[in-house]
């Protein structure tokens, strides 16, 4: 396969699909190990896997919209946070 010192292209390209196909299969390999002893654990720890998650009420928390529009808003007429002053926020529909 390898003649001489200059590698060809079909060379590399083999190299490079092997390397690939080695990173892939030891991924694919923990994952599945990953899967195994979670079941495995799981028995013995007594947890049961058809339990449903209570459901919360969702709380709105916009604090991160609200920041988006500040750093627009900011950002649009050139100035800093405390040069303005956002009273109210609403959606238009």
């Amino acid at each position: 396969m390898f003649e001489g010192n200059v590698m060809t292209f079909m060379e590399s390209l083999v190299i490079s699909g092997l390397g690939v196909s080695i990173v892939f299969s030891a991924l694919v390999t923990l994952a599945l190990s990953i899967v195994v002893f979670s079941k495995i654990f799981g028995k013995f720890s007594g947890q049961e896997e058809s339990k449903k998650p209570v459901v919360q009420p969702k709380k709105e928390n916009n604090d991160d919209v609200y920041a988006v529009i500040m750093a627009a808003v900011s950002e649009e007429v050139r100035s800093l946070k405390g040069e303005y002053k956002i009273k109210e926020i609403k959606e238009v529909k």
